[in-house]
């Protein structure tokens, strides 16, 4: 849905509350890419960047229609700071903001952004 409605009035950006890149890169092959092969952990149980990128390209060789920005979190947190600053405890959440950065609905949990009911969501905004 993402490349289907991008515009210069509808943009999707991604905070990412992982603690390293590969984490992402890894995320995003599970969520957006599900049995594509998934890079090797090492011996800390951690993914290589280099292995996380080449299995990345190679499960989403195009990349992805979003924007996606890191958010780690510090010490014992799971959410990063910028996510923390908006009230948000838990993740997945969604907002959807207008052109004047106004909240015009919070979305808590998963949501199927490809169903009918998403797109007019988002069509009720946009065209506004």
């Amino acid at each position: 849905m993402a490349g289907d409605l991008s515009t210069d009035d509808f943009v999707v950006i991604t905070l990412a509350s992982d603690r390293s890149w590969s984490e992402v890169l890894v995320s995003m092959i599970q969520t957006l890419a599900p049995g594509a092969a998934l890079p090797a952990r090492n011996a800390d149980g951690e993914v290589p960047m280099p292995a996380a990128l080449q299995a990345y390209q190679a499960a989403l060789p195009d990349g992805v229609p979003f924007k996606v920005f890191l958010d780690p979190p510090s010490g014992d947190d799971n959410i990063g700071k910028i996510t923390a600053s908006w009230g948000i405890k838990a993740v997945p959440e969604s907002a959807l903001i207008d052109r004047k950065g106004n909240i015009r609905a919070y979305f808590v949990n998963k949501r199927d952004w490809e169903a009918p009911v998403a797109a007019t969501c988002l069509r009720s905004v946009i065209d506004e």
